[in-house]
């Protein structure tokens, strides 16, 4: 089981990274797929793997965890990808907290390869507890809400939900760059996937009537004469 225990005494024991915490709810705010909540399990998530990856360094796992959508309100007003813009805004942000300097650069390179879209391989060992920390909360159940917020904001249909699971979440374990990363990723697919298919199962359910139903509405405003 994940413990955020680890994080919360990891970050609370340095003032860089409250200050961060402070940053990134200001500029975050508590929406749940990408905000805030979202960032605070990718970091309990990155300590809880680094903790069987010895020599890895924990202040650039901390940062970059802690930083790695920060552009994502970026990424909605222009064509910047998400995982770019929040390392030019990390690169700003880390200037103003203390962190050490000699360490930015790593910080800098995990948040631009933690994507999936983005299509980078994490190069480094910090680089990959980042990506798969991130990818795992893709995943499980919680997984399945945030997928059912972003179809939501998107105007999806409800089916769209099961597409998003076979054209991306249902390849996030092959992804997963630490031995524990990849077994975790695995049970959390295995309960993503019965979500799936039981979701999907209500939704064929009914979705013929409402289509039929739809099309008996629309005539019923429509003239016959028209």
């Amino acid at each position: 089981m994940i413990n955020c225990e680890v994080f919360i005494d990891k970050c609370s024991k340095r003032a860089w990274c409250k200050r961060l915490l402070a940053y990134v709810l200001a500029l975050q705010g508590y929406e749940e797929a990408h905000g805030f909540p979202h960032t605070i399990r990718v970091a309990c998530n990155a300590l809880w793997l680094a903790q069987d990856e010895a020599g890895v360094d924990i202040d650039v796992i901390l940062a970059a965890s802690l930083l790695h959508d920060i552009g994502r309100g970026v990424e909605g007003e222009s064509s910047v990808h998400h995982a770019l813009a929040s390392k030019v805004l990390a690169e700003i942000l880390l200037d103003g907290t203390g962190f050490p300097r000699d360490k930015k650069d790593r910080v800098l390179q995990s948040i631009e390869e933690h994507s999936f879209s983005l299509g980078k391989k994490p190069s480094t060992r910090e680089s990959c507890i980042v990506s798969d920390a991130d990818k795992l909360d893709a995943l499980g159940a919680i997984g399945f809400y945030r997928a059912a917020l972003v179809s939501e904001d998107m105007g999806r249909p409800p089916l769209g939900i099961v597409s998003h699971y076979h054209e991306k979440l249902s390849l996030l374990p092959k992804l997963m760059c630490t031995s524990k990363g990849k077994e975790e990723a695995k049970k959390r697919l295995s309960v993503l996937g019965r979500i799936i298919e039981l979701f999907k199962d209500e939704v064929l359910t009914y979705e013929d009537a409402i289509v039929i139903a739809t099309k008996i509405a629309v005539e019923d405003f429509i003239p016959e004469h028209y």
